[in-house]
């Protein structure tokens, strides 16, 4: 079992087998509401960055990517079309869209949010159940200080800026050069 300081008021996590996947997405479907998803601490495990911790409210999995054979199978369906909730939402999305092949669409991180906030880098997020009424207080907080749409834009962001350090921009190398000796 592998445990991050859950607070006391959470299920421990349940450690996640390949045949356990089918129930795990289950319960997430039965959910309805956005699914945290963070990656192990680096430096906690020897398999860090191979488990992914799911959770909602009520259930939380850890998942050893290592003993699924890097597939999250029927769970991979739920994180592309349900919203996630993050930590860190970079660092997810690179694992998910690069090895996983997971894209999810709708991402709510909380480390952008607290920058767009003005609050220090390092702050500490608790995890899991806990992130459901810190998303609606920085939610709100956004809101009192009219930054609700620049938030909505950088959430939506985060995917296309994964998507691009991954696969890099096209450039058209005639119209560059083109606009280069125009200048």
């Amino acid at each position: 079992v592998y445990h991050v300081n859950p607070p006391c008021h959470l299920p421990p996590e349940v450690p996640v087998e390949v045949a356990n996947l089918a129930l795990v997405a289950k319960t997430l479907r039965s959910a309805a509401c956005p699914i945290t998803i963070d990656l192990e601490d680096p430096g906690t495990s020897r398999n860090s960055g191979h488990i992914v911790h799911l959770g909602v409210p009520g259930s939380t999995w850890a998942i050893n990517l290592q003993r699924t054979g890097f597939s999250l199978g029927p769970v991979a369906s739920m994180l592309e079309c349900t919203p996630v909730l993050c930590q860190d939402a970079k660092a997810v999305l690179r694992l998910l869209s690069g090895r996983l092949q997971i894209r999810p669409k709708k991402v709510f991180c909380l480390r952008t949010a607290f920058r767009l906030l003005g609050a220090p880098p390092g702050i500490d997020i608790p995890i899991h159940g806990a992130r459901y009424s810190l998303k609606a207080t920085l939610e709100q907080a956004l809101s009192n200080v009219g930054l609700t749409r620049i938030s909505e834009l950088e959430m939506a962001l985060i995917p296309l800026m994964v998507q691009i350090e991954q696969n890099g921009v096209p450039i058209d190398v005639n119209r560059l050069s083109h606009l280069i000796a125009k200048t």
